[in-house]
């Protein structure tokens, strides 16, 4: 298995991101319940970005504390 960088966590969660804001775009909270493939996908959208913050080393974490507050923690 290869080796990933960092740098490769942070694109997983930036596409992650993207993803999140194109599924949900223009639905409404109810919608969002209602519809479970939709609802799925979410939950397994911010779950991978979970899995990618445990992956950035404690030395970026450091480095820009602005982005990684405490109550982000993996």
């Amino acid at each position: 298995m290869t080796q990933r960088d960092f740098t490769d966590f942070l694109q997983d969660i930036i596409e992650a991101i993207y993803q999140l804001e194109k599924i949900t775009k223009n639905i409404s909270f109810e919608e969002f319940l209602a519809r479970v493939e939709i609802f799925l996908s979410v939950v397994k959208l911010i779950e991978i970005i979970g899995e990618a913050v445990k992956n950035i080393p404690d030395g970026v974490r450091v480095k820009y504390p602005e982005i990684w507050r405490g109550d982000m923690k993996p």
